[in-house]
Protein backbone atom coordinates (compact mmCIF):
# COMPACT_ATOMS: atom_id res chain seq x y z
CA UNK A 1 0.00 0.00 0.00
CA UNK A 2 1.32 3.56 -0.71
CA UNK A 3 0.06 7.10 0.16
CA UNK A 4 1.17 10.30 0.27
CA UNK A 5 1.23 12.22 3.46
CA UNK A 6 0.80 9.99 6.70
CA UNK A 7 -2.75 8.67 8.70
CA UNK A 8 -1.69 10.57 11.33
CA UNK A 9 -1.81 13.66 8.96
CA UNK A 10 -4.75 12.74 7.26
CA UNK A 11 -6.84 12.20 10.26
CA UNK A 12 -5.64 15.66 11.96
CA UNK A 13 -7.06 17.26 8.62
CA UNK A 14 -10.37 16.01 9.34
CA UNK A 15 -13.07 18.01 11.18
CA UNK A 16 -16.28 16.74 12.08
CA UNK A 17 -17.23 12.74 11.45
CA UNK A 18 -17.29 10.87 8.47
CA UNK A 19 -19.98 9.02 6.83
CA UNK A 20 -20.32 6.21 4.58
CA UNK A 21 -21.48 6.71 1.23
CA UNK A 22 -21.73 5.01 -1.43
CA UNK A 23 -22.60 7.93 -4.17
CA UNK A 24 -21.58 8.62 -7.97
CA UNK A 25 -19.58 10.78 -9.31
CA UNK A 26 -16.64 12.17 -11.92
CA UNK A 27 -14.11 13.93 -11.64
CA UNK A 28 -13.58 16.82 -14.58
CA UNK A 29 -10.31 16.33 -15.33
CA UNK A 30 -10.51 18.95 -18.51
CA UNK A 31 -13.00 20.61 -20.72
CA UNK A 32 -14.18 16.95 -22.20
CA UNK A 33 -12.57 14.99 -19.91
CA UNK A 34 -13.91 12.95 -16.81
CA UNK A 35 -13.01 10.43 -14.88
CA UNK A 36 -15.89 7.67 -12.87
CA UNK A 37 -15.62 7.99 -9.38
CA UNK A 38 -17.66 6.78 -6.16
CA UNK A 39 -18.04 9.13 -3.13
CA UNK A 40 -16.95 6.54 -0.27
CA UNK A 41 -17.40 9.04 2.42
CA UNK A 42 -18.44 12.40 3.68
CA UNK A 43 -17.18 15.18 6.25
CA UNK A 44 -18.70 18.54 6.44
CA UNK A 45 -15.33 19.67 4.88
CA UNK A 46 -14.33 16.75 2.52
CA UNK A 47 -15.07 13.47 1.34
CA UNK A 48 -13.11 10.81 0.06
CA UNK A 49 -13.33 8.75 -3.45
CA UNK A 50 -12.50 5.71 -4.99
CA UNK A 51 -11.27 6.20 -8.67
CA UNK A 52 -8.72 4.47 -11.29
CA UNK A 53 -6.49 7.35 -11.68
CA UNK A 54 -4.37 8.88 -8.40
CA UNK A 55 -4.06 12.25 -8.27
CA UNK A 56 -1.08 14.14 -5.96
CA UNK A 57 -1.90 16.39 -3.23
CA UNK A 58 -2.78 19.68 -3.86
CA UNK A 59 -4.23 19.50 -6.98
CA UNK A 60 -7.55 21.23 -7.40
CA UNK A 61 -10.30 19.34 -9.14
CA UNK A 62 -14.20 19.85 -10.14
CA UNK A 63 -16.08 17.29 -8.37
CA UNK A 64 -19.63 16.68 -9.53
CA UNK A 65 -21.58 14.02 -7.02
CA UNK A 66 -24.98 12.36 -7.48
CA UNK A 67 -26.61 12.93 -3.50
CA UNK A 68 -29.86 11.63 -2.52
CA UNK A 69 -32.50 14.58 -1.65
CA UNK A 70 -33.03 15.17 2.17
CA UNK A 71 -36.44 14.27 1.96
CA UNK A 72 -36.70 12.16 -0.57
CA UNK A 73 -33.94 9.80 -1.31
CA UNK A 74 -35.55 8.46 -4.54
CA UNK A 75 -34.62 11.93 -5.96
CA UNK A 76 -30.85 12.62 -6.36
CA UNK A 77 -29.42 15.99 -6.48
CA UNK A 78 -26.45 17.03 -8.89
CA UNK A 79 -23.75 18.77 -6.99
CA UNK A 80 -20.73 20.87 -8.43
CA UNK A 81 -18.03 20.98 -5.98
CA UNK A 82 -14.53 22.32 -6.34
CA UNK A 83 -12.03 20.54 -3.91
CA UNK A 84 -8.41 19.97 -3.44
CA UNK A 85 -6.72 16.97 -3.10
CA UNK A 86 -5.05 16.00 0.54
CA UNK A 87 -3.82 12.31 -0.26
CA UNK A 88 -4.09 9.17 -2.30
CA UNK A 89 -3.91 5.63 -0.83
CA UNK A 90 -3.58 2.49 -3.58
CA UNK A 91 -6.42 0.08 -2.56
CA UNK A 92 -6.20 -3.06 -5.16
CA UNK A 93 -6.88 -1.65 -8.57
CA UNK A 94 -7.77 1.46 -7.71
CA UNK A 95 -6.97 4.76 -5.54
CA UNK A 96 -8.73 6.41 -2.61
CA UNK A 97 -8.31 9.61 -2.49
CA UNK A 98 -9.18 12.36 0.15
CA UNK A 99 -10.82 15.85 -0.98
CA UNK A 100 -10.91 18.87 1.04
CA UNK A 101 -14.14 21.10 -0.26
CA UNK A 102 -12.62 24.36 -1.47
CA UNK A 103 -15.93 25.88 -2.72
CA UNK A 104 -19.65 24.59 -2.81
CA UNK A 105 -22.97 26.68 -3.08
CA UNK A 106 -25.16 26.88 -0.33
CA UNK A 107 -27.32 24.00 -1.45
CA UNK A 108 -24.14 21.60 -1.48
CA UNK A 109 -23.13 22.17 1.67
CA UNK A 110 -26.51 21.97 3.14
CA UNK A 111 -26.86 18.50 1.60
CA UNK A 112 -23.73 17.32 2.79
CA UNK A 113 -24.06 18.56 6.51
CA UNK A 114 -27.91 17.04 6.59
CA UNK A 115 -26.04 13.27 5.17
CA UNK A 116 -23.12 14.32 7.87
CA UNK A 117 -26.22 14.67 10.46
CA UNK A 118 -28.45 12.18 10.00
CA UNK A 119 -25.96 9.34 8.43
Amino acid sequence: MSASGSAFQDQEARVGPRVNVRWRARLLTGPQGWLDAKVVNISADGMAVECEHAFASGVSLTLVVSAPDARDRSVFRTLQLQVRTVFHVHRGHSFRTGLRIEQADDEARGLIEHWVRNG
